[in-house]
């Protein structure tokens, strides 16, 4: 893992990417690949591109979701950005999991760091094979597994899972949560009452909409998720990661 370095310097897209290839931070024992997708590969980025990094892990039990998984490649991504901040006098790299949102979390960026050249890592996660083929389209899945490995190779793939569908936009917002929220809050690169907000309000209308209608005796815990929702800004970080957990550990409910 890179450390700050004393000497600031003028950081461009193309030594982030270099990083990434010659001195990856990220690793798992559960990696089954990870590569960078797009222009990156190709080296045909503009300067308004984002990085594309795509993590895809071999799972036991691919029925569920590997949360702390998720959580320890965050934190390897969010402590990686934050070191590119402090090291960098023009760069500050925030984390994306979806397009809808990236320029939304660009601006809000922008408006904390007057100035400086925003630089998206659009991190796209699957926790398996089976998460991927049963969230993304075919096309988008099948160009994803055949993109060149920095680390690993494309895992055989397999049949999808009914009970992962739709599960990809509560783990997009919780990794972006992971991803970019600082634990010392001068050092935001995202407001954290965002990442929070985002975060509670995508988990509270997935208990909503997805688990209460089939399981009204879990309600207690859902009023434990809408109560932290409307803490908002005041909600405990540690508080909405557990919460995450218990929803993904009793995921399928049925």
């Amino acid at each position: 893992m890179l450390e700050p370095e004393n000497n600031l310097q003028v950081m461009t897209t193309e030594q982030v990417i270099d990083l990434l290839v010659h001195r990856c931070p990220i690793s798992h024992p559960d990696l089954a690949m990870l590569s960078l997708n797009g222009s990156q590969h190709r080296r045909d980025h503009g300067p308004e591109s984002d990085i594309d990094i795509f993590t895809i892990l071999h799972s036991r039990h691919p029925e569920k979701i590997d949360l702390a998984a998720i959580t320890e490649i965050g934190n390897q991504l969010n402590h990686l950005c934050q070191t590119l901040m402090e090291n960098s006098v023009n760069l500050v790299p925030i984390v994306v999991a979806t397009i809808r949102l990236e320029e939304a979390q660009v601006e809000m960026a922008r408006l904390l760091h007057p100035g400086k050249q925003i630089l998206p890592l659009h991190w796209l996660h699957h926790p398996s094979v089976e998460f991927l083929i049963t969230n993304e389209p075919p096309e988008l899945a099948d160009n994803l597994l055949r993109g060149e490995p920095i680390l690993g190779k494309a895992p055989t793939v397999t049949q999808p899972i009914p009970s992962l569908g739709g599960l990809d936009w509560l783990t997009d917002s919780f990794r972006v949560l992971i991803a970019n929220f600082a634990h010392d809050s001068r050092k935001q690169r995202v407001p954290n009452r965002f990442l929070l907000k985002h975060a509670l309000h995508n988990l509270d209308y997935f208990w909503k909409w997805k688990i209460i209608p089939t399981r009204p005796d879990l309600k207690s815990i859902f009023d434990q998720v809408h109560a932290l929702r409307h803490q908002g800004e005041r909600a405990s970080f540690d508080q909405v990661v557990n919460l995450h957990q218990v929803t993904f550990d009793l995921w399928p409910t049925n």
